[in-house]
């Protein structure tokens, strides 16, 4: 196990990627001062996990990145990788080479990786502890380490010699573990103080848990009353609505019915105020005074007859008194002879007053006469009725023109009610087809956006899985690339010790056993074991050349075998017991390789036999000593001797290419996979974006639905009181005109009738100017009887 190579990208003062390879033995770092000599161990103490500063002459972690110059800018991060040859297996991987890598951004993240797989820092030590690599072993000595090491205390030299010894491991192991026991301990007693004081709250929690079930128990039986009231008061309110909308329909009814009749009363209003006449007025008046003059009169008689009581109640009072007897008496004499002077002026007066009653038969007469002659008051009627005619019709007249007005403003609302509900129609309809519209785009919006969520969940599984490939190709990759340069570093030492570069300029050089051989799958222990140390040997074309390769061996100082195509191959052995099998069955040339070799082959293979178990191979030695046994495993039994696990297997040239276009092939699958999951992770981003963009349309395709919906019902509802208004209008304008046609239809007919009004009204007034003459004669006539 040796450090192969070494890769910096971006630490300290290397900039540019730059690789260091390394070979075994002893590599020497030579520049001047300042020339990053030092750069070099820290970049591979830092790889191995160091964590201060100071280990790597700095200041703080970021200083190890490359700070930048006057001529380039400064990097986001530090990178350094260190391979790792495990061909003896040491490392507990199964795989030829280690790659370490670390990496620092300046953000302050770390990432470890361990053959490009991420890992902890704790894997790496661990893969480290018992290979006596490490940052913390002794495995880098800086300057004044030497010194330290020397004066160094006995505790501080047990600790380095339990390092040397493999012993720090296992401490360290010991100490993470009492650690993780201490952090127990106080975990177990932090749990036991929490379980006492959860304990001492159980009771009151109880009793709260308690309330709490009662609280909700009680929650929920308030909240079902409440629903059932709720319910209750919601039938109750339905059924008073359902009234209320019953009687606001009866309402309606009645009020149309109030508004007809009111319409008739204003029209017999209007008659009835038209017929009324002055003289019925008068005759009104006439009786009133006569029904006011009968209360004074009657109030007149009450105050006589108070008078009268008073004072027969005085003479009842006095009557007991003789005196007042006797004045009465006297008074009684004195009336008596009162009355007999009366009666006697009465006896002569009666030719007077048969004269007065005589003209009081005539001016009865007189009078019977005038009213027989100018008597009745038609021609009064007749001036009164043209009068009231006149009055109604200009009544009329002023009726219908406010009705005209009426109908006249009631038709433009009317007007512009239906202008209004046809533009409502108008919108409606439009708010119809943009709500269709809209629930058209969110259905799409809404499929849309499921389908681009779907291809979003679709797109991220195919990432995964690409991820997943690409890891994986990386990783087989990394494996058929480790291999195959594990199987040409092996090859080269396989072929590097037998002379080949002493040879190789001797004519009649073929090239190396192993250049030559194709093995089975499976036989390359048992080829090895049965070649011996042939595997390495130079085969060359006759006699003549293989003493020129040896003289040239021995000259240049070199070791090697030399193998003689014209040597004459072994016989085939017979009478193998069950179980062994030829080794040279499987082991031929390369198809470039000349045919006469085969000779060669069967000198190296032909005595050479293979069994599956280590008891049949010396069984098969101890009684056929002339063959070489050769197990699986790489045993080998021969007259020469015998050992076990001779080899790990020979390596062909055949197997090393075979790696090599494996490893060839992994690489272009490793970049197909890279290629697909570049493309993968664009079309999940793409696709997610797009799932943002489709969910983003649909909710501002719902947003505008409810919108629309919303525009739709409250057009509705508008829609629904313009319905309302022009309904009552109506009924007002059929109510009005039915009030103008009637009124009409009277107006028409009063003004037929003035003509005959107007000349009755005429004859009333000649009739009027005689009765006038005759009402002075009578007046006349009158007062002489009065005068009488």
């Amino acid at each position: 196990m040796y450090l192969k190579r070494l890769t910096m990208k971006g630490f300290k003062s290397f900039a540019d990627s730059t690789t260091l390879e390394l070979e075994p033995g002893v590599t020497v770092v030579v520049g001047p001062n300042g020339s990053g000599k030092s750069n070099v161990v820290d970049a591979v103490t830092w790889v191995l996990g160091a964590q201060g500063p100071r280990a790597l002459r700095s200041g703080k972690m970021e200083d190890v990145i490359f700070a930048g110059t006057a001529s380039r800018p400064a990097l986001g991060r530090a990178e350094v990788s260190l391979t790792i040859d495990n061909g003896d297996g040491r490392l507990p991987v199964d795989m030829a080479e280690v790659t370490i890598s670390r990496t620092l951004f300046r953000s302050g993240d770390s990432e470890y990786a361990i053959n490009g797989a991420p890992c902890r820092l704790l894997d790496i030590q661990e893969m480290l502890s018992d290979s006596g690599i490490g940052r913390q072993q002794h495995m880098i000595i800086g300057q004044g380490q030497l010194d330290a090491v020397l004066n160094a205390r006995p505790e501080e030299r047990r600790g380095i010699i339990e390092e040397a010894a493999g012993v720090l491991k296992h401490r360290r192991r010991k100490e993470r573990a009492e650690r993780r026991l201490a952090a127990t301990q106080e975990n177990l007693e932090r749990l036991g103080d929490l379980v006492r004081e959860v304990r001492r709250q159980m009771r009151p929690l109880e009793r709260q848990a308690v309330a709490a079930r009662s609280h909700t128990t009680l929650t929920e039986e308030r909240d079902r009353l409440r629903l059932h009231l709720a319910g209750v008061e919601l039938a109750s309110l339905e059924a008073r609505a359902m009234e209320v909308s019953a009687g606001l329909a009866q309402g309606r009814l009645s009020e149309a019915e109030l508004r007809a009749s009111l319409s008739a009363l204003d029209v017999e209003a209007s008659s009835m105020t038209a017929a009324l006449s002055q003289d019925q007025a008068e005759d009104l008046a006439q009786s009133v005074a006569h029904v006011q003059s009968l209360v004074e009169r009657a109030r007149g008689l009450r105050a006589v007859l108070d008078q009268r009581a008073r004072g027969i109640a005085q003479a009842l009072e006095a009557s007991a008194d003789a005196d007042v007897v006797a004045s009465l008496e006297a008074d009684s004499a004195r009336l008596v002879t009162e009355i007999a002077e009366v009666d006697s002026e009465v006896e002569g007066l009666d030719p007077e007053r048969e004269s007065l009653h005589d003209a009081e038969v005539s001016l009865r007469r007189a009078e019977g006469d005038y009213e027989a002659t100018w008597g009745g008051g038609q021609d009064d009627d007749a001036v009164e009725s043209l009068s009231r005619a006149r009055e109604r019709s200009e009544l009329l007249e002023r009726a219908v023109t406010v009705r005209q007005q009426t109908v006249a403003d009631l038709s433009v609302r009317q007007e512009r009610l239906n202008h209004r509900r046809a533009t409502l129609l108008s919108d409606h309809a439009a708010s119809e087809e943009a709500k269709s519209a809209a629930e058209l785009r969110v259905q799409e919006t809404s499929s849309a956006a499921l389908d681009a969520h779907a291809a979003a969940s679709a797109a991220s599984e195919r990432q995964a899985q690409d991820e997943d490939a690409a890891q994986r190709a990386e990783q087989a990759s990394a494996r058929a690339t480790a291999r195959a340069e594990s199987l040409t570093r092996a090859l080269d030492e396989l072929t590097g010790g037998s002379g080949r570069k002493a040879l190789a300029e001797v004519d009649g050089v073929v090239g190396t056993l192993v250049d030559l051989l194709v093995v089975d799958p499976g036989w390359e222990r048992a080829v090895e074991s049965a070649a011996g140390a042939a595997v390495a040997a130079i085969v060359v074309e006759g006699h003549t050349a293989a003493r020129h390769a040896l003289e040239r061996l021995r000259r240049e100082g070199a070791s090697g075998m030399v193998l003689s195509a014209t040597d004459h191959g072994q016989a085939t052995p017979t009478g193998l017991p069950s179980g062994a099998d030829l080794v040279r069955s499987h082991v031929r040339l390369r198809p470039e390789a000349p045919e006469s070799l085969n000779g060669v082959l069967d000198r190296v293979f032909g005595g050479a036999v293979r069994v599956r178990s280590l008891a049949s191979a010396i069984d098969l030695a101890l009684d056929r000593p002339e063959l070489v046994v050769v197990t699986e495993e790489g045993d080998r039994f021969s007259s020469s001797g015998w050992r076990v696990s001779a080899g790990s297997g020979v390596v062909t040239a055949a197997a090393v290419e075979e790696a090599a276009s494996l490893a060839e092939v992994g690489r272009s699958q490793a970049q197909e996979s890279a290629a697909r999951r570049v493309q993968s992770r664009q079309t999940a981003r793409e696709a997610s974006e797009a799932a943002v963009t489709a969910q983003r349309a649909a909710d501002r395709s719902q947003s505008d639905l409810e919108a629309r919906h919303a525009a739709l019902t409250a057009g509705i509802e508008a829609l629904a009181r313009v319905d309302e208004e022009l309904l009552e209008i109506s009924i007002q304008l059929a109510e009005a005109e039915t009030s103008v046609h009637a009124e009409r239809v009277a107006l028409d007919q009063l003004r037929a009738g003035l003509p005959e009004l107007e000349e009755a009204a005429a004859s009333a007034e000649e009739r009027a100017s005689w009765a006038n003459e005759a009402r002075a004669t009578l007046e006349a006539h009158r007062a002489q009887v009065q005068a009488l």
